[in-house]
């Protein structure tokens, strides 16, 4: 194999190996397994909508609320019983909420939901929890709220 070809063998592996890392790292991220920011000192201010009667018997419920935070919200997460289920579905509308704070940015479309199954065999408390990534790269908590009849 001539020294050329070796070069871009190696140039082609090492790229290839660098994506992978980077996937597997961002993937991790995703998760929760890799802590990225520190947490905002100012607080989120926020609710959760959902009811215990809302849980069908196949244990879905779909988790509605909201969140305001003064840095603005980049993405959120919910944790159910400490465990990670799903991104949350963020900006929906809310003119309840605007009308309630009108003096922070972005309250018109601070709402949020998402549809996630719950651990089987149905409890009688579930505690849940959103965990906020902020646009300043820091994480704000909302919660816990308890789920129970």
């Amino acid at each position: 194999m001539s020294t050329q070809k070796r070069f871009w063998c190696v140039v082609f592996f090492g790229l290839a190996i660098w994506v992978l890392a980077y996937q597997a790292w961002q993937l991790a991220q995703r998760r929760g397994l890799i802590a990225t920011a520190a947490i905002d000192p100012r607080p989120s201010i926020g609710a959760l909508d959902t009811t215990y009667a809302e849980i069908n018997t196949k244990g879905h419920v779909t988790l509605r609320g909201w969140a305001v935070h003064p840095a603005g919200i980049a993405d959120a997460r919910v944790y159910v019983d400490d465990a990670y289920l799903s991104l949350l579905e963020i900006n929906s509308p809310r003119a309840d909420v605007r009308s309630a704070y009108p003096g922070l940015p972005a309250t018109l479309y601070s709402g949020f939901f998402a549809r996630v199954p719950l651990p089987m065999p149905l409890r009688s408390t579930y505690t849940v929890r959103v965990e906020i990534k902020l646009y300043n790269g820091r994480t704000s908590t909302l919660g816990p709220w308890r789920l129970a009849p």
